[in-house]
């Protein structure tokens, strides 16, 4: 209705086959560990001096390190980390909207689930400002802000769910920040300005 709206959502579910130009380490000794101190300048400059075999001299100087067999064409799958969503809001008015979203990523036989609330804050066909509280990873200071600009069917937005996180980066776990454009296509003049952006919580470990 005017007020309240609920949404979900499943996202990337599937995986991938991996079939050709594969290559799989196999280490002699599962779990043993391991230190790499880094190269010397001068091994560091002679890799440097040819560009197109740095990756590969860095690589062999690490598996000197441990005992490995390589394995080349070996087929293999790899499940992509699956995003289920449900939210719901509601909208006191045309310019102030409260913002509920449950979050849970499924990577690697593990649940990783997360807890945001928003509130949003629209100047009308101008402006759009988000602040959100986001819980995940078992982190609780997580305070998320987001900023969109409109400018007619286009709209701008840049969000992150844990400016702390950007800005003392050396001591969190994870922080995310996302920006893009929404294009909103529509042939009548009255056009609602596009969805206010939710911030994404991604657990620390699951790459996108």
């Amino acid at each position: 209705n005017d007020h309240i709206a609920v949404s979900a959502s499943a996202l990337d579910i599937g995986f991938i086959n991996w079939r050709s130009k594969t290559m799989t380490l196999v280490s002699h000794n599962p779990g043993e560990t391991f230190a790499f101190n880094g190269l010397s300048l001068d091994d560091f400059v002679e890799m440097m001096a040819d560009m197109s075999t740095f990756g590969k001299k860095l690589t062999d100087s690490i598996f000197d390190l441990v005992e490995v067999d390589t394995i080349y064409g070996e087929k293999y799958t790899t499940w992509l980390p699956a995003r289920f969503n449900i939210g719901g809001s509601y909208s006191l008015n045309d310019h102030h909207r409260f913002n509920l979203l449950l979050n849970g990523i499924s990577w690697n036989h593990k649940f990783f689930p997360a807890l945001s609330v928003s509130y949003y804050y629209q100047l009308p066909r101008l402006l759009g400002l988000l602040v959100s509280y986001n819980i995940f990873n078992n982190q609780y200071t997580n305070i998320g802000a987001g900023l969109s600009i409109n400018a007619g069917p286009v709209q701008l937005y840049f969000i992150s769910d844990n400016i702390p996180g950007l800005l003392w980066y050396r001591s969190t776990n994870n922080s995310s920040l996302q920006f893009g454009i929404n294009i909103a296509i529509n042939k009548k003049r009255d056009v609602a300005p596009p969805e206010e952006p939710q911030p994404e919580v991604v657990p620390a470990g699951v790459q996108e």
